[in-house]
């Protein structure tokens, strides 16, 4: 299920509104930017939704790519979850000669963006939604082609795993993924990672206990991980919550189809399935499914001068 969320500001709306009575923009009237922007959450039954303020950004592009307006911050309307977003300055206008543009927009908002070169460092932390970093772009619009659908999707990957506990003297267990890019720069009008991303630190995996399983859930970057690809690595500790063993690191990369053992996809959940025996942490890749969002204005993804910050974090 898609659902359509309308971004104008009201004198676009007033445009939009008057189209019954004015099929073609007067050649005098500057034609406002008119956006429909929809959040892929495949055939989920709770739907995607927009909540008030909930910010992002806006670029217009010329034929050649170069910027015509940067970085345009952009509001959820705060009358509620109504579906509308409007400008929070100045309606972006198409050109008055008639010139084709693109746009490209990304949620939430950095404001450090456009002197950053247009583009905003990822930074990924424990318990990260996969919503964190959100792009779509637009093409051949122009002063009588305004409108346009942009179709958001997340350029983070998920890892999910599901681990059967077959060892009675383990409660519960601790997870990092090791070698997988943790800290990047995104190039808001391209669309892509670029750089070298940092993937010197480990990153932490959730994990949740069911019964007689752990459920372990962790977000990468979609970029490349270290030379040799990303490795996970268990701790199993007792009731008490001391170490009973640490396992060998399980390579991924290659078991998980990445682009050369070590570039993960944006918009992919890669999932496994294994056992943890006493001796032995076995792992398998089950399958690939775009991400789900499903939360998206539940998690305060919003950081003065980043676009991520950590759902646990209050401040």
């Amino acid at each position: 299920m898609i659902k359509n969320t309308y971004i104008s500001s009201a004198l676009a709306l007033a445009l939009a509104l008057s189209g019954c009575c004015h099929d073609d923009p007067s050649p005098t009237r500057p034609s406002a930017l008119v956006l429909s922007a929809a959040i892929y959450d495949i055939a989920a039954e709770d739907a995607s939704v927009w909540h008030s303020g909930e910010p992002f950004g806006v670029y217009m592009l010329d034929g050649a790519g170069a910027p015509l307006s940067y970085n345009a911050r952009h509001l959820a309307d705060n009358r509620g979850t109504t579906g509308y977003l409007v400008p929070e300055g100045t309606p972006l206008y198409l050109p008055s000669d008639g010139s084709q543009v693109s746009v490209t927009a990304y949620h939430p908002y950095d404001e450090a963006a456009a002197s950053n070169g247009n583009r905003t460092t990822i930074t990924i932390r424990g318990n990260m939604a996969p919503d964190a970093c959100l792009w779509a772009t637009a093409k051949n619009l122009s002063k009588t082609q305004p409108r346009a659908t942009l179709g958001f999707k997340s350029q983070l990957a998920q890892i999910r795993a599901r681990i059967l506990n077959n060892d009675p003297a383990t409660a519960r267990i601790v997870a990092r993924i090791e070698g997988a890019p943790g800290k990047c720069e995104f190039d808001i009008l391209e669309g892509r990672y670029t750089g070298t991303p940092d993937c010197s630190s480990p990153l932490g995996i959730t994990v949740k206990a069911t019964e007689g399983a752990f459920e372990l859930d962790v977000v990468v970057a979609a970029t490349e991980s270290a030379e040799g690809g990303p490795g996970i690595v268990v701790t199993a500790l007792d009731k008490s919550g001391r170490e009973i063993r640490t396992y060998p690191k399980v390579a991924v990369g290659a078991m998980l189809g990445l682009e050369n053992g070590r570039t993960f996809m944006p918009n992919t959940v890669y999932n496994l399935a294994g056992t943890l025996d006493p001796a032995n942490l076995h792992l398998q890749f089950t399958g690939s499914s775009p991400i789900c969002v499903i939360t998206w204005g539940t998690d305060p993804d919003e950081e003065f001068g980043t676009i991520i910050k950590d759902k646990n974090t209050n401040q």
